[in-house]
């Protein structure tokens, strides 16, 4: 029987995807989207992670454990990054149902970070004083480097200096919320929350998980709502799009691809090894068709599998 929360969703995240999939077809408008927010509350205090530590804290395959720590380093990083740099967005949003609605992104960018930070203080042991100290120290890979520490601060200083810029604003909303929510965050948050439930492990992550990406569901198509109508008003903004995506769609590619160490345990389990980089393509082309865009994104190259973990695997 499908699990459902105290104010009637379904709380799996296939409904998740369902949502998402659904408003692709037909795009909210920003006022639903904002009614969805209110119906779709949850809160991060009232997770159980009791039974969660302790399955931490049983013997895991060296490997596993540093797979997972890299998902939530991941995800704690980013959610942080995002949640820093969203507020500037809001003032440059030319209509005042589209800043509404940011504003409640924002409450929810906040929400997801308080979220890891209760996970990595209850489950993992990483305490601090202060909220996301625990990523002080972590260093992400080159891609997730460039994107969240320069690229996303940049053009939100530069909406914070020139809020009537609507190239910047075009590009701001690109990066955020279709390249960030709705490709890298989507595909992290299928593999982990797709894993854990056929391992049957984790029950408070996977339920707070699915509420955070619930709340992207919104955000996403929010994004794809604002691209669509800027599209309609200039085929100018299509192409400031495409032009974009295909700026960093290599690097996304290969920011996908798994960690040396990690490919035999990934083949000797039977994952594939190109699993996000053909999720990037398959979400950029839907959204793209989504927002009226005809274009190509070119399929990601198979990646080669070193001879050595060939034969591991």
């Amino acid at each position: 029987m499908p699990a459902h929360n105290g104010n009637g969703y379904e709380h799996t995240f296939e409904a998740v995807i369902q949502t998402i999939d659904e408003g692709l077809e037909r795009l909210p408008s920003y006022k639903d989207l904002y009614h969805k927010w209110e119906r779709q509350q949850w809160s991060v205090q009232d997770l159980d992670f009791s039974l969660d530590r302790e399955q931490w804290q049983r013997e895991m395959h060296p490997l596993v454990r540093q797979q997972r720590m890299g998902g939530y380093n991941g995800f704690f990083s980013g959610e942080i990054d995002v949640t820093n740099t969203l507020a500037p967005y809001i003032g440059a949003m030319p209509r005042l149902d589209q800043r509404i609605f940011l504003t409640t992104q924002l409450v929810d960018e906040a929400r997801h970070v308080v979220f890891f930070d209760k996970w990595f203080r209850e489950v993992l042991g990483k305490d601090s004083a202060v909220v996301g100290d625990q990523m002080n120290d972590y260093e992400s890979r080159p891609f997730g480097r460039y994107i969240f520490k320069q690229l996303l601060p940049d053009i939100s200083d530069g909406l914070m200096k020139h809020p009537d810029d609507l190239m910047l604003l075009i590009d701001g909303v690109t990066l955020y919320h279709i390249v960030i929510e709705g490709a890298l965050a989507l595909a992290g948050q299928t593999r982990i929350l797709t894993s854990y439930k056929k391992a049957d492990v984790f029950p408070g992550f996977q339920r707070g998980f699915t509420d955070v990406a619930r709340d992207e569901s919104r955000h996403v198509l929010f994004g794809v709502k604002f691209l669509y109508d800027m599209v309609q008003s200039s085929d100018q903004y299509a192409y400031r799009i495409v032009d974009f995506i295909n700026g960093v769609l290599p690097d996304l590619y290969e920011s996908g691809r798994p960690l040396p160490e990690l490919i035999p345990m990934l083949l000797q389990t039977g994952q594939d090894l190109d699993f996000a980089p053909k999720f990037y393509a398959s979400a950029l082309r839907r959204k793209l068709r989504a927002m009226g865009i005809q274009a190509t994104i070119p399929d990601p190259t198979p990646m080669a599998i070193p001879a050595d973990a060939m034969a591991m695997g």
